[in-house]
This record gives C-alpha cells, sequence and structure tokens, in this order.
C-alpha cells in the first residue's frame, strides 16, 4: 500500500509539475520498491509452519509434595526441541 500510495502521489506531482510534492513521494517510491524486493527475495527463505494441527508437546509439571492430579500453584514448562 505505502508503495502504490508513492507511486500515485508521484504521478500526480509530475503532472502538476511540483517538485515539494514530488521529491519526497518519489523517495517513498523508491524505499517501498526496494522493500518489496527484500521481501520477495526473502519470502521462499523462510521456514513454513507445519500443517499438523494435534501436536503433543511434551510437558514437565514441577509441584513437590503434590498428587499428580492436583496442580494448583504448580509451574508446568513446555520445551520444544527442532
Amino acid at each position: 500500500m505505502f508503495f502504490l500510495d508513492c507511486i500515485c502521489w508521484t504521478a500526480y506531482a509530475l503532472i502538476i509539475f511540483d517538485s515539494n510534492l514530488a521529491l519526497p513521494n518519489g523517495i517513498g517510491a523508491v524505499i517501498g520498491a526496494v522493500l518489496l524486493i527484500l521481501y520477495a527475495w526473502y519470502y521462499r527463505s523462510t521456514p513454513m509452519m507445519s500443517k499438523a494441527k494435534n501436536i503433543k508437546m511434551p510437558v514437565i509439571v514441577s509441584c513437590p509434595g503434590a498428587s499428580a492430579a492436583d496442580t494448583t500453584g504448580c509451574i508446568v514448562s513446555v520445551t520444544i526441541e527442532r
């Protein structure tokens, strides 16, 4: 959206010959183009999340002196390893 806004305002500024409007929006259009290029360049290198929904996570409950059924006030930690 940023890129398209800057392109539109730069085009308008060039039509009416307004350098005070064309310069900042032209710079913004260049920065927006760089951002889009970087996004496209690094999009495929980002690892995607797994589509599995029902993954059981290992849970460790640390509760000294309490029964396994009563975990009120206990510390629960989940560890994820790759």
